[in-house]
């Protein structure tokens, strides 16, 4: 799995301010990530958000720093950028700051901020300026970096919370305070530039391959029952996806998905492509979702009831000549489709894929 600069910038400014503002001495705040340190390279604009901080991936804990005893422990824990604690993890959650869909889980946490802002960093800008709590330019600086991307520089998703969240970021970002690092915020590029440049790293794809790509924005859900499924979110047309296969072919990229889920053990998974036509084709924001199931799971009626649901306005793929192409040719265990609703995103997609498999009595 692989956290993107919201859920890293939430996760690290939340532990280091409440470390510093915390009236007991014992309590350590200690942020943990579940990418591995040798895979910080799938994220660029991650690296580059980092150093912002004065920080390196180097700097922190890393779900490969853990013995393999870590998850037989009881342990406290503060969600961010989600709200359901990982079933491989075991203790009490006491704390909650998410902008997903509230899977009501974990209701005796204080506090439990579930609210559908833009990005979860504005949630913790929140949370500390409702205390009247400074916040360190360093940590100002991730934070406001997450929030940039998320929304597009306030252009996108954007609610009253995340611009009032910029506004404080931004009068913090120079304050004379302490830093995560010292001497580490230079020169301040304009909120304009600072997402451009996010945004050019985060769909800079060079060198990654087709397992890179399904794992380098993913998320993976899981029930009490045991089923697994995870969405893996990939900037770049199905079309170009296959070209980093050999063959390029519909049906190279369903073996491909058939190790992925094999590797983590997934029932069901979904690709989720975000992509821009070329100027000369118009240039509009396009979507696909394609959704692989394991055979002999009973998810077979998945697809049906997906193509049912109104809302992500789900048709036939085509492919890059425009022809349409026929069931036959990805076999029974997956399906493309074009997704009309280009602004639903894997925040919309996931709960309705959720809400598929519990009217199919698989949750």
């Amino acid at each position: 799995m692989f956290v993107d600069l919201d859920t890293l910038s939430s996760s690290i400014s939340y532990a280091y301010l409440s470390s510093i503002t915390s009236s007991s001495s014992s309590a350590s705040y200690i942020p943990l990530s579940v990418t591995t340190h040798s895979d910080f390279y799938l994220r660029r604009e991650n690296l580059y958000a980092l150093s912002l901080a004065g920080l390196s991936h180097e700097d922190i804990l890393c779900m490969d720093d853990l013995p393999s005893t870590f998850g037989e422990k009881e342990r406290k824990w503060t969600l961010v950028d989600h709200n359901r604690l990982d079933g491989k993890l075991k203790g009490k959650v006491v704390g909650i700051l998410d902008h997903h869909v509230d899977e009501e889980a974990h209701m005796e946490a204080s506090p439990r901020k579930i609210e559908a802002t833009g990005s979860c960093a504005s949630l913790v800008t929140q949370h500390f300026a409702q205390q009247k709590l400074p916040i360190p330019p360093s940590a100002a600086k991730l934070l406001l970096s997450a929030i940039l991307i998320d929304t597009n520089n306030l252009a996108s998703k954007a609610i009253e919370a995340d611009f009032s969240a910029v506004q404080y970021l931004q009068s913090q970002s120079s304050s004379p305070t302490s830093e995560l690092q010292p001497n580490t915020v230079s020169s301040e590029p304009s909120n304009a530039a600072l997402t451009s440049r996010l945004n050019e790293l985060k769909l800079d794809l060079a060198g990654l391959e087709a397992r890179d790509l399904l794992r380098r924005d993913y998320k993976e859900y899981s029930s009490t029952s045991g089923l697994r499924w995870g969405l893996s979110t990939v900037p770049m047309p199905l079309t170009a996806f296959l070209s980093r296969l050999s063959p390029s072919t519909v049906a190279s990229l369903e073996s491909s998905t058939a190790s992925w889920m094999a590797e983590r053990s997934l029932s069901l998974s979904g690709i989720l492509t975000t992509f821009r036509e070329p100027a000369e084709s118009g240039g509009k924001h396009r979507r696909e979702l394609m959704i692989c199931v394991k055979e002999g799971e009973g998810l077979d009626d998945v697809f049906e009831k997906m193509e049912e649901d109104g809302v992500l306005e789900l048709k036939k793929w085509k492919d890059a000549d425009g022809e349409k192409v026929k069931k036959k040719e990805y076999g029974d265990l997956c399906r493309v489709w074009r997704q009309g609703n280009t602004k639903a995103t894997r925040k919309q997609v996931a709960p309705i894929l959720k809400g598929v498999l519990e009217r199919l009595g698989k949750l």
